[in-house]
């Protein structure tokens, strides 16, 4: 029971984050899972379910605020959709600690996102109102560039982040803001929903497999829902560099924990 109400606590916390942010955070939900001791596959499958109800309420309000370009989920969140699925699908084919291995890598890689684009001053400037730059899809961009982003942060993100089930929205961002050139506010926006998007499928690969708690579904899902959502209206009033600075932190801090984790699989 403890454990229960704290993993619900750590779902509403990482809710009002993500929300903020625009990218689920998923690895801090798992690793809390994976400490707690669920098992690997069932906390992958588990924690896209929290994420697809977390992303769902955190996607209206940026819906409604205009801040999801469509033309971007439909390119990007089609490939993640696919990819996802296919990643839950099959993930039970893969051993526990190689699956945990890639967790540690993209805790790491994660990390360096989000401290490169707290630090980039090219980020920092973009201006909220500038309608050219949000709908203006990578204009300084070369075409085949912006597909090889496509494949890359849906189709290829989509395969690891369904088999180890978490979302990589953090891996996407830089991407929908320095290719397709889109104003922090509608990165944050569009991310949300292709995140939930790969979260959907990739939920759907794990469930044809039974790898679901549901009893966590149901108490996770509904607190990430309230902070989602509320993270999501409250975007703009609390400085989102100092978010991710403090994220970029945890998640880094996070890292060998896993790796302790993966080795104790092996």
């Amino acid at each position: 029971m403890i454990e229960l109400l704290l993993l619900g606590a750590v779902s509403l916390a990482v809710g009002v984050l993500s929300g903020m942010v625009g990218m689920a955070l998923g690895v801090v939900r798992l690793l809390i899972m994976l400490i707690v001791g669920i098992e690997p596959l069932i906390a992958a499958g588990t924690n896209l379910a929290v994420s697809t109800a977390g992303g769902a309420a955190g996607a209206w309000p940026h819906l409604r605020a205009g801040r999801v370009v469509k033309r971007v989920v439909i390119t990007m969140g089609v490939p993640a959709l696919v990819g996802s699925f296919v990643g839950g699908r099959f993930a039970h084919v893969v051993p526990s600690w190689i699956l945990l291995a890639l967790v540690v890598i993209f805790l790491l890689w994660s990390s360096i996102v989000m401290f490169t684009r707290v630090m980039s001053d090219s980020t920092n400037d973009l201006d909220d109102d500038d309608k050219d730059k949000m709908d203006t899809l990578g204009a300084s961009c070369k075409q085949y560039k912006v597909w090889m982003e496509n494949i890359w942060g849906g189709l290829i993100i989509g395969v690891v982040g369904g088999a180890v089930g978490l979302v990589l929205g953090v891996v996407r961002m830089p991407t929908l803001i320095t290719v397709f050139n889109m104003a922090p506010t509608r990165a944050i926006g569009t991310n949300t929903v292709i995140g939930l998007l790969a979260g959907l499928f990739g939920f759907a690969g794990h469930l044809s497999n039974h790898h679901i708690d549901w009893l966590l579904v149901g108490v996770m899902g509904c607190t990430a829902m309230i902070g989602s959502f509320s993270g999501a209206r409250m975007m703009g009033r609390l400085d989102p560099g100092r978010l991710l600075l403090l994220i970029a932190l945890v998640v880094l801090l996070m890292a060998p924990l896993m790796a302790w984790r993966a080795y104790l699989y092996i």
